[in-house]
């Protein structure tokens, strides 16, 4: 048994680059101010062991990753930028959703709530490197069966 977390990013990463919507998409939060254009980027925020019926001594476990959009504030048409960061969500769920187990790499990816917290995405606001950019976050909540043996 093991948990492999680096899998499912991976084909996160890889659904956000076949979309076409991202100038880049990065497998980390950004240590610094994204360039122009579209910027994605994806990682890993909690990990808990979770209690599913599939096992008498393992224990499964659910991990959320965060998949954010970020668009500079400053392009033109301002009003444009709120749709193009909402659109590209709404693409990237819907390919996720498609795709409910990342190619084989989770059990499921809990879209309605069965072990915690459903799929979700939040527009924001976010500072860095003294740019301002329209982010909008996707929560990602990935199940993974019989990940740790229970040793007595």
């Amino acid at each position: 048994m093991s948990l492999n977390l680096s899998a499912p990013l991976v084909a996160i990463e890889s659904h956000a680059k076949a979309s076409g919507l991202f100038e880049r998409v990065i497998r980390r939060e950004p240590l610094s101010a994204p360039g122009s254009g579209l910027t994605a980027a994806v990682w890993g925020q909690r990990l808990r062991p979770i209690a599913l019926q599939s096992g008498l001594n393992v224990t499964s476990a659910a991990a959320n990753f965060f998949f954010r959009v970020y668009a500079e504030l400053a392009q033109e048409p301002a009003e444009d930028v709120d749709v193009l960061v909402f659109g590209a969500l709404g693409d990237v769920m819907g390919r996720l959703t498609g795709d409910f187990t990342l190619g084989g790499t989770v059990s499921s990816i809990d879209l309605l709530n069965r072990h915690g917290v459903p799929m979700d995405s939040a527009m924001g606001y976010l500072t860095q490197d003294n740019k301002t950019f329209r982010t909008g976050t996707l929560l990602i909540p990935l199940i993974f069966n019989d990940v740790w043996e229970q040793v007595p």
